[in-house]
């Protein structure tokens, strides 16, 4: 079965929906950029324990947010090229779908 890709509107409302420690994860990988990060790095930056942060990396791979790469036995995950974009939340946003998601209570 093909993987689904997030639609627009999966992406848009996204930042706001993401759980904590997912956007916690995402956060600490833009910030450290196209150098990435192993699991034991995220789990310094974003303090939780090995099993979220597992099932934070599965949600965000998932959403296309994240890229990894293998070399050797060391895994490197990094932010996907789509990941900036994704997170940032237009503050001034006056179309339909803005008013909308500031009326609801997320």
């Amino acid at each position: 079965m093909p993987k689904k890709s997030a639609t627009f509107l999966e992406r848009y409302m996204a930042p706001r929906s993401l759980d904590e420690p997912d956007a916690a994860i995402l956060e600490s990988l833009l910030d450290r950029g196209e150098e990435g990060m192993t699991i034991f790095e995220l789990r310094n930056h974003v303090k939780a324990d090995i099993d979220t942060i597992e099932r934070a990396l599965e949600r965000l791979k998932a959403m296309e947010l994240i890229e990894t790469e293998y070399v050797g036995d060391r895994v490197t995950i990094r932010p996907a090229d789509s990941a900036q974009q994704f997170m940032m939340v237009d503050e001034d946003d006056d179309t339909l779908l803005g008013r909308f998601r500031e009326w609801l209570p997320f």
